[in-house]
C-alpha cells in the first residue's frame, strides 16, 4: 500500500498518509504584522514513495481526518491559546487540508512559528516518530517575524529644553 502507514490499533485497521508538504497560497504584504491574516497554508499528504508527491486524493473529508494549526513562539512555547485566531483545525479533504484565515493576535516579537499536525500524531509520538516535525507525521513551517503597527517612544525624562521647541531646533 505505498504512501501508506498501515497499523492495527485493537479491533480497527488505521491507514494513513507517511508525508505531509506544507505549501502556501495567497497573497500578503512583505511584513507580517499584529493582527492581520497570515499567507494561507496548504497540508498535503503524499506518497513518500512517488517521485511526484501529488496530493493522495484517495483520502476524504468522510474519512473523518483532521490537521491541527499551533502556534509557538521564539522559545518553543506553544501561544495559540492567547495568540492564534482563524480556523485553526481542518478536515482534509481529497489528500488536502488548507488554512485560509490565520491571524497572530495581540503579540508581536521575531522567531514565531506554525506547526501542523494530523489526528494521527499521536500514533507518530507512541512509537517515537518524526518528533521534530520534519514531514512523516506533522510539518513545521519557516520562521517569521510579526511587527506591531505603531512603535512610539517615550524617553523616560523630558528635557525642559525640549517642551514647546519647533521640529527640528532641538538642541
Amino acid at each position: 500500500l505505498g504512501g501508506y502507514d498501515v497499523e492495527s490499533i485493537g479491533a480497527t485497521l488505521a491507514i494513513v498518509p507517511d508525508m505531509l508538504l506544507l505549501s502556501t497560497f495567497g497573497t500578503r504584504a512583505a511584513l507580517i504584522r499584529v493582527d492581520e491574516t497570515l499567507l494561507g497554508q496548504r497540508v498535503s499528504f503524499a506518497d513518500a514513495g512517488s517521485a511526484d508527491h501529488a496530493p493522495l486524493d484517495g483520502v476524504l473529508a468522510s474519512d473523518g481526518f483532521t490537521v491541527t494549526a499551533t502556534l509557538f513562539d521564539a522559545s518553543g512555547a506553544d501561544v495559540s491559546t492567547l495568540s492564534l485566531a482563524g480556523t485553526t483545525v481542518q478536515v482534509i479533504d481529497k489528500g488536502v487540508a488548507s488554512f485560509p484565515d490565520l491571524v497572530v493576535k495581540g503579540t508581536a516579537g521575531p522567531g514565531f512559528f506554525l506547526r501542523f499536525a494530523p489526528s494521527w500524531r499521536w500514533r507518530c509520538d507512541n512509537r517515537l516518530i518524526d518528533s521534530d516535525c520534519e514531514g512523516i507525521c506533522c510539518r513545521a513551517a519557516p520562521h517569521f517575524s510579526v511587527f506591531p503597527y505603531d512603535v512610539r517612544l517615550v524617553p523616560s525624562v523630558i528635557n525642559a529644553s525640549f517642551e514647546n521647541a519647533p521640529l527640528g531646533n532641538v538642541s
